[in-house]
């Protein structure tokens, strides 16, 4: 249910345009994310490749099959963070991928400075953080179940 809604979201929520890019939370990423809490890894890195493809067929980018790769790299990194135990050095360590993630993702579609890509995949990691924040608390029951079975 939870990633039946985020898809939903994915697709209506609105965006935000500032300085000529795009701006919204990346419900796809945190499709992978919530993913990473109770799936085996295999699955994980199944769902990044799945995730990043559909990324790629809705962008219609000149550099098909990056944004599968880069999504295949993050749902790996979110397999290395499992050995973490305490949630608030999770929650960090994604934030940490996430901004990873959109700071290559701006590099290779922008001809700007690293000033720009650090500013933009800040505000896109530091949103789509708040946003997987406000999932758990919301869903916090039910993802707590799915990480027990």
């Amino acid at each position: 249910m939870i990633i039946f809604l985020l898809l939903i979201l994915h697709f209506y929520f609105p965006i935000v345009d500032y300085g000529s890019i795009d701006i919204s939370p990346d419900f796809l990423l945190l499709i992978i994310i919530i993913n990473s809490f109770y799936l085996n890894d295999s699955k994980i890195l199944l769902s990044g490749f799945v995730i990043g493809l559909l990324k790629d067929l809705l962008t219609q980018s000149d550099y098909l099959g990056l944004l599968t790769f880069l999504s295949i790299l993050f749902a790996y990194g979110l397999i290395k963070l499992k050995v973490y135990q305490n949630k608030n050095m999770k929650y960090i360590f994604i934030s940490f991928l996430m901004f990873i993630y959109f700071f290559v993702n701006y590099f290779l579609k922008y001809s700007e400075s690293y000033l720009f890509y650090c500013k933009f995949a800040l505000i896109q990691s530091l949103i789509t953080s708040f946003v997987l924040i406000f999932c758990h608390f919301i869903f916090k029951d039910r993802l707590n179940k799915n990480a027990k079975s």
